[in-house]
């Protein structure tokens, strides 16, 4: 738990719980810290109304973990009627997320705790790498990030997913098995059956150095973000030998995230405007646009101001929402 805190002196813990092993040995395990350091751990569940049982699934859940001391909430999806079936997995997940933040919120709870696994973090890694992901997608999935408000701290990442199984058996409490995940219309499910039971810590522990790399890029980037300043015009200066004296990445994203906070873009700039745009910069070239900025050198400040006529209706924040922690030594019962 050092690797994703800090916490206060008497943590609070939210876990989403649906009843499933990985989330309930989650549960149990995070209740013995917490409870060793005079704080408590509340299980929240998530009634989506999908499937019959759930709700009877979420009475059970709260039953199990009341016999032991643990507070639980259901919180219901109202859905709309008629989403496709295509968009419906998708759609439960967001709903998911709003719903358990929400709540955190609401009552000042600080950490969210997901139960996401070595074999979770090895069919993301995978299902990424099949669609052609770059580093922050080969990274995985975040061991700590910020939503809606609520920090999300996984501390399962690198923890092969039998040994929650035997862990729960060994404290003789049972656990719910949904059939979706047995379902091979899922992607999902699919690579999980192509993974098989060794791989997924090997997978898990390469996204782990993957994501160290990602963190090194990320704490340079926002290094010489940290020296850009804000004018009135909604322009923003940076030092050139600050951007010309960079790594090449770390170049690349600064100008890339300066661009979309002057110019208001949704997506950056392709990389090989960039690249140009960098090459152009040192070799002392006139003024250019690009991203809806005009980008010029001048006395040795960068200046990159909204183009002329094109004032964004909305700025993305320059420097990065959040970093990440992957390098996870969790200790299981």
């Amino acid at each position: 738990m050092t690797a994703v805190g800090p916490f206060e002196d008497r943590p609070r813990i939210a876990v989403g719980v649906s009843g499933g092993a990985d989330s309930l040995a989650l549960t149990l395990l995070l209740d013995r810290w917490a409870r060793a350091r005079g704080g408590e751990v509340v299980g929240l569940g998530v009634d989506h109304g999908l499937r019959r049982e759930s709700a009877g699934e979420a009475r059970q859940v709260a039953r199990w973990l009341g016999a032991r001391g643990i507070s639980h909430r259901t919180l219901a999806w109202r859905h709309p009627a008629g989403i496709p079936g295509s968009a419906l997995q998708a759609e439960a997940r967001r709903a998911r997320y709003r719903l358990l933040a929400g709540w955190c919120r609401a009552r000042g709870v600080l950490h969210l705790a997901l139960a996401h696994h070595a074999g979770d973090q090895a069919e993301t890694v995978l299902m990424r790498l099949a669609r052609g992901a770059g580093l922050d997608g080969l990274a995985g999935m975040s061991a700590i990030a910020a939503r809606d408000g609520v920090r999300l701290i996984r501390p399962l990442l690198l923890t092969d997913p039998r040994r929650l199984r035997a862990g729960l058996q060994a404290a003789g409490q049972d656990w719910i098995e949904d059939p979706s995940n047995r379902d091979e219309r899922f992607e999902r499910v699919r690579w999980r059956r192509l993974i098989g039971a060794e791989a997924p810590l090997a997978i898990a522990l390469a996204a782990a150095e993957i994501a160290g790399e990602r963190r090194r890029r990320e704490s340079a980037l926002a290094a010489l973000l940290a020296r850009a300043r804000l004018d009135g015009s909604g322009g923003i200066e940076l030092a050139l030998d600050a951007v010309l004296g960079a790594a090449p990445e770390t170049a690349l994203a600064g100008l890339a995230r300066c661009l979309q906070a002057v110019g208001g873009g949704e997506y950056p700039a392709r990389r090989e405007s960039l690249e140009r745009l960098l090459a152009h910069l040192r070799a002392g070239g006139p003024p250019r646009t690009l991203g809806g900025c005009r980008v010029r050198a001048s006395r040795g400040r960068l200046v990159i101001a909204p183009e002329a006529g094109k004032l964004p209706a909305r700025r993305p924040p320059l420097m990065p929402a959040s970093f990440t922690v992957a390098k996870l030594n969790v200790n299981i019962m």
